[in-house]
């Protein structure tokens, strides 16, 4: 979901256009709640965190509860292969753009055409990455139990501690903000 620097950077997607995936509908609507963009891109760009994984221990949490450690070893061995092979490098790419789009000497209108492609690449990348874990996670659902935010809570520690992330302040701040319950 890291599609942009800029504060609100999700497109908006038509009814019409929403997926059958429970947890990526959920992603869309959740990422444009106030405050979660800009807290999902700092703790991208600030820890290296995959907002997709983020955003899975959320809905995860709320809908079937904690996520075993092997549950989160397999979401994390897939989505750090394909944010690392494919997410990243399209990213990469659509900022470039951003940043030399005056430098490169390729006329603007086009250039922000191709930029715009490269993002909805970017977002369809993103929306593999989460059909990908909603399918892997929830047909092995492990026991299935009951969600809650204390599971929603715990899911983002786990994330957390197999990243060998100590939690600090400002990254609890921004988990606030992210899996708030209102």
């Amino acid at each position: 979901m890291g599609v942009d620097t800029s504060p609100v950077h999700r497109p908006a997607i038509p009814d019409s256009e929403m997926s059958t995936n429970d947890f990526w509908n959920f992603s869309v609507q959740h990422y444009c709640r106030p405050g979660v963009a800009e807290s999902c891109l700092t703790l991208q760009d600030g820890y290296d965190l995959d907002v997709n994984l983020l955003l899975f221990c959320i809905w995860y949490g709320q809908n079937f509860g904690e996520l075993s450690a092997a549950q989160i070893d397999r979401a994390m061995k897939f989505s750090t292969l394909w944010a690392t092979d494919v997410v990243k490098p399209l990213r990469q790419s659509r900022r470039w753009i951003k940043l030399h789009k005056e430098k490169v000497g390729i006329p603007l209108d086009g250039l922000e055409k191709f930029r715009d492609k490269v993002k909805r690449l970017e977002l369809e990348a993103e929306q593999l990455q989460q059909d990908h874990l909603q399918q892997l996670l929830t047909l092995r659902n492990e026991g299935c139990q009951h969600g809650s935010f204390d599971a929603v809570s715990k899911n983002l520690d786990s994330y957390l501690q197999s990243l060998g992330i100590e939690k600090n302040a400002s990254i609890g701040q921004h988990l606030e903000k992210i899996a708030g319950d209102d």
